[in-house]
């Protein structure tokens, strides 16, 4: 059992104005969520839990909630159909304003506007938004967002204002978008709960205090009345930290719900505020690679756009855009128990030797037995360099004929909590112990969900204490996390990190808060390249793709650095994790070309919320141009604009770097020794290269 739950949220399920999808993928990327949520967790209903978890009853094991906001018709015909099959419960968010056929939902009424406008541009609020093409996404994108930041009745005049200009052609089809009483009632008569959603969706935290009252209150009274339902829980419209405020819990309280649900992610807890409850926010039409891949629990930018004229290079005669991941929950704010003891489990080897602590246990599991529980302890950290995939194929390029010594630690209920993936890396003259994924991983370490760190120090403390080793390297550890200290070794070597979070506002924001000479040169380089070239930049997304993205890679790699780069001669691995990574929905790679040629590459990786600079290549005959600088510009637009918390550029203290940045938490290598000949031998190394080819001077090569 435990105390923890997990809220999930969607709006609609099949393609809507505001929603596009191909026919059908919406259904079909619903269900395979569902399926792989059943697979993590327990689902159960919502408001039973919440009350569990108010009062310190315990849920079941990773205890999954599913919601649905706004009351699209298809969460009728085509949601509750699935998960009637499926047998799982769901809570409907409903307003009786839109039930009722007399509030127009904003948000699908500029989406279609957008779309069956006959005008190229429009003009708003001073800019010009072009609306055919790649561009009409993002102008919509940039209409919703200000659109957001009006009261009801400014908004609704901005909206009246947009149309007038726009002169959409047709009807939008609300009603056939959005359920009306009578189907609000079929959900409740099919076993599913209801819950408010506003009387007519008003951004709360826009309205004044007694406007927030007067509308929680009358739409828990609508809803009560036409539905014959006690209506408890409330789901805040748009549900982000600023459409929220003190004001709006106040008056959630007043009006007698129980709890009041919002839309940043994370786990809830017994710690959870009772008006601040969290969900994850999924959208079927974008699929749903894996729910391992999604970090929560992290303050999302605002996605604030901003409008640069951008050139895709056509895919197959198709334009490719950039694409928000989701995946799987990061833990929550409460520190869990850091007592860890061994209890074997039944056909599984464990380590020789005591391992003592409360109750809970310690095993050795063989590399690929945890797979998606461990990737979603890495995801909670935003490390794609510590999940299962990169461990595994990793393994499989440079593990050889070794043996991998994976240590799992699990709390009393049951909940795996860290992850210690370890390896035999020489055992002549000394028996070296390190991590699986070195050299080529950027950050490395035992996983752990954030509030684990504790429970895995301990896990990291006690399998060393039992595993045969002489030396034990840990290398591109966190440098806050003060591993040296929590294991009791000395850092050998430490290296820069740099990081960029997204500040709230998105690029716009991050520009803003740019040197004056920073912006005019990145503008200037921007329309150098746009004058001079043809200018062709996409993301690969096609599985076909790849194999020929990647030789672009490394060819612009070779030709930069040549063969000397440590990145080639490891070229046949991230062949495979390129692959792999794109299956799950975390591949990164841009390709920028001039006049149809390759220019520049980047290759990163999107995990957890945290954009991953991993590495680049560039043609040098565009030296002059800075191609590269302008990409990688790009590279970190594109991540703010999608609503990514983080931006990390990877190790190495390389100046262009801190051209974005000045935010640096690096990272440290630790070693511990046994006995004085590991000592002598581990202190001679670090000093100076030794000339004889043994595999303790390897290591001092590797570290340097």
């Amino acid at each position: 059992m435990t105390d923890r739950l997990l809220i999930v949220a969607w709006h609609n399920v099949e393609r809507t104005w505001n929603y596009p999808a191909a026919p059908g993928a919406g259904a079909a990327g619903f269900e395979h969520q569902l399926r792989r949520l059943q697979r993590l967790g327990t689902i159960v209903p919502l408001a039973p839990s919440l009350r569990q978890l108010t009062t310190g009853q315990p849920l079941p094991p990773r205890a999954i909630a599913l919601t649905f906001d706004d009351g699209y018709r298809d969460n009728l015909e085509v949601g509750a159909p699935v998960l009637e099959r499926l047998g799982l419960p769901a809570t409907f968010f409903l307003v009786p304003g839109i039930l009722d056929g007399t509030v127009s939902p904003w948000w699908e009424t500029v989406a279609w506007a957008v779309q069956r406008t006959p005008r190229a541009s429009v003009d708003f609020q001073g800019q010009t938004l072009a609306t055919r093409g790649r561009a009409a996404r993002r102008t919509l994108e940039v209409l919703t967002e200000r659109l957001k930041e009006h009261d009801q009745v400014a908004r609704g005049r901005a909206v009246a204002d947009l149309l007038e200009r726009l002169e959409p052609q047709g009807e939008p089809g609300h009603r056939r978008l959005f359920l009306d009483w009578d189907g609000a009632r079929e959900l409740l008569a099919r076993g599913f709960e209801v819950g408010a959603h506003s009387t007519d969706h008003a951004i709360l935290a826009r309205e004044s205090p007694a406007a927030q009252l007067q509308d929680l209150v009358e739409s828990r009274r609508r809803l009560e009345a036409e539905l014959d339902v006690a209506v408890d829980v409330l789901a805040y419209p748009n549900g982000s930290r600023a459409d929220y405020d003190a004001a709006t819990v106040d008056a959630a309280r007043r009006a007698g719900y129980s709890h009041g649900l919002t839309a940043r992610s994370g786990w809830n807890s017994r710690a959870t505020p009772l008006f601040e409850i969290r969900r994850v926010v999924l959208e079927p039409q974008r699929g749903f690679a894996d729910i391992g891949a999604q970090r929560v629990g992290r303050k999302a930018a605002a996605l604030t756009r901003s409008v640069v004229p951008r050139i895709a290079r056509p895919a197959n005669g198709q334009q490719t855009t950039s694409s928000r991941t989701t995946g799987p929950p990061a833990e929550g704010e409460q520190t869990t128990t850091s007592g860890i003891t061994r209890r074997p489990a039944a056909g599984r080897q464990t380590p020789a030797g005591g391992i003592t602590g409360r109750p809970g246990r310690v095993e050795v599991v063989g590399l690929d037995e945890l797979a998606g529980e461990w990737t979603a302890l890495a995801a909670a950290g935003g490390n794609p360099f510590g999940t299962h995939e990169w461990a595994s194929c990793w393994w499989r390029h440079h593990g050889g004929d070794r043996r991998p010594l994976v240590t799992a630690a699990y709390s009393a209920d049951g909940r795996l909590v860290a992850v210690l993936p370890l390896y035999l890396w020489a055992t002549r003259p000394l028996r070296v112990l390190r991590f699986i994924g070195h050299g080529a991983g950027d950050q490395l370490g035992p996983v752990h969900a954030p509030g684990d760190r504790e429970a895995a120090a301990a896990l990291a403390r006690q399998a060393l204490a039992t595993l045969g080793w002489d030396v034990f390297v840990g290398e591109q550890l966190p440098a806050r996390a003060l591993w040296s200290d929590l294991l009791g070794s000395r850092v050998i070597r430490r290296e820069g990190s740099p990081v960029l979070a997204a500040p709230d506002g998105g690029w716009p924001a991050y520009l803003a808060g740019r040197s004056a000479n920073f912006r005019q040169q990145l503008g200037r380089r921007e329309r150098n390249l746009a004058r001079r070239h043809q200018v062709g930049l996409w993301l690969v997304e096609d599985p076909e793709q790849l194999p020929g993205a990647m030789d672009t890679l490394f060819a612009l790699h070779r030709l930069r650095w040549g063969e000397d780069s440590g990145f080639l001669p490891r070229e046949a691995f991230h062949r495979e994790f390129a692959a792999v990574a794109l299956a799950r929905g975390w591949l990164r790679l841009w390709l920028l070309e001039l006049d149809g040629r390759p220019a520049a590459a980047w290759y990163g990786l999107r995990f957890g919320g945290v954009e991953h600079y991993y590495q680049s290549g560039r043609d040098p005959a565009f030296g002059s141009l800075s191609a590269a600088f302008v990409l990688l510009a790009h590279t970190i637009r594109s991540a703010f604009d999608d609503g990514v918390g983080e931006y990390r550029f990877g190790r190495g203290q390389d100046p262009y770097k801190y051209r974005f940045t000045d935010q640096d938490p690096g990272l440290e290598t630790i070693a511990s020794t046994r006995g004085p000949a590991a000592g002598a031998a581990l202190g001679a190394a670090v000093r100076a290269y030794p000339l004889a080819k043994r595999r303790i001077g390897r290591l001092r090569w590797e570290l340097t």
